[in-house]
């Protein structure tokens, strides 16, 4: 069963994953504003994702999620 996200599991989880300190998040956040948001980094974001929600998410729509309201629109 899917389970949605809220902000703070999110925000905790790209933090946690990007070393970007939780005042620097916000929904206007893009994976572009930090260097340490990398590719690996990313990936990290949606598999601890897709195991606390149990949904899935593929590769091609990964990578057309880009800011963190992106993301947490298609995981709430």
């Amino acid at each position: 069963m899917v389970k949605p996200i809220n902000k703070n599991d999110l925000f905790n989880i790209i933090s946690d994953c990007t070393k970007i300190p939780l005042n620097k998040l916000g929904l206007s956040t893009k994976r572009e504003d930090f260097n340490t948001w990398d590719s690996i980094a990313n990936i990290q974001i949606f598999v601890n994702l897709e195991e606390k929600t149990k949904k899935k998410i593929s590769t091609s729509k990964i990578a057309e999620l880009v800011s963190v309201k992106e993301i947490y629109d298609y995981f709430k």
